[in-house]
Order: C-alpha cells, then structure tokens, then sequence
C-alpha cells in the first residue's frame, strides 16, 4: 500500500523552539540561548524580540518579513531555495494573527556583525535558517508499507521515497559546522 505524503517545512522559531534546537545542536542551556538571543536584539540589533512565544507573524507583517527576505537574500545562499511567492498573506504557516501571543516569532533583522561571538552566531544561524526555509516548498514523499509473513509474526516495514525534495534539498546542505548528530532527525533528512 502506498500513500503520497507531504511535510510542511519548519516553522518561524519562538524562543522555547530556539531553546531545543540550541541544546541540541551546541548543548548550550536555555538561560544562555536566552542570553545569547537578548544580546543579538539589545546590542547587535540584529534579531527580533527574542521573549516570544510565537511561532509566526501577524497577518499583517508580511511586509516586514518581505523587506527582511529581500535585505539577506543575497548574502545567504539557502535563499535560493526558497519560495517567494509564499510570502503572502495567505500564507497561515508563516502569517497567522489567530495564533500569534503577544510577540511575533524570531526573525533576523539585520546582518550579524563580525565583533559578534561564535555562540551568538550560532544563534543567529539557527534563526536565519528557519527564517528562510519557513517559505520553502513542502516536501512531497511516497511511503510504502510492506507486511511480510512469517508463519505467526507479521512484519511491517515502511519505505519512504521522494517525489519533491521542497525544502528538505535545502536543510541537507545546511548541516550547521560543529552541531551535534541526532540519529531520528538524520533518518528523516535522508528517508
């Protein structure tokens, strides 16, 4: 039996989402992602508001996120895989004014300076890459579920092949310098 399947890519980050990705690709605390994030918006001002909750823009933010996109695109290749014309309004994965909490998700604001340090980079990477392959197309994939027979046992084994690589061609290359491997997230990046 075969089913045709689509993954949404990642969302825009609030700060508990920034806190998980950084424990788990540099093993730094909360408090100092934390620290980290309110520096990048305090005195590189290069980062949104980082005490949010949410994971998206208001509705009525797509021009900020548009002038973002268009100020960084050119410095960072994983732009090139993006989806401009997600950039929209309609677009409730990114712009969502009933799911917004007081602030709106992280986003970059501005290039990082050079005096920066290499964990407030860090930082700034993770939000940059989900800041662009948040308006990248779905991946499209075809899962296959075999049960094999063997007298009383029955075994299942599950075949994912893709169809439209979407934003997961993009999240293959940017495997972050010098994070952490996780094993389940690896399995998918490569099913």
């Amino acid at each position: 039996e075969t089913k045709r399947r689509s993954l949404n890519p990642p969302k825009l980050l609030s700060l508990t989402e920034l806190q998980k990705i950084a424990a788990k690709e540099y093993d730094y605390s909360s408090s100092k992602t934390l620290e980290l994030a309110q520096s990048l918006y305090e005195k590189h001002k290069c980062l949104s508001y980082p005490r949010t909750p949410s994971s998206v823009l208001g509705d009525d933010d797509v021009e900020l996120f548009r002038e973002k996109f268009d100020l960084l695109k050119n410095k960072y290749p994983i732009s090139q895989f993006c989806n401009t014309s997600l950039i929209t309004k309609d677009n409730k994965h990114i712009f969502n004014s009933k799911k917004l909490d007081s602030h709106h998700a992280l986003i970059p604001l501005d290039f990082i300076p050079e005096t920066a340090t290499q964990a407030e980079k860090n930082i700034y990477e993770i939000v940059l890459r989900h800041f662009f392959l948040s308006c990248m197309p779905i991946c499209v994939y075809d899962e296959k579920t075999l049960w094999i027979t063997n007298g009383e046992y029955k075994y299942k084994a599950t075949v994912k092949t893709i169809v439209e690589e979407g934003w997961k061609k993009a999240e293959q290359q940017l495997a972050p310098n010098g994070a952490k491997k996780n094993e389940e997230e690896d399995s998918l990046q490569n099913f």
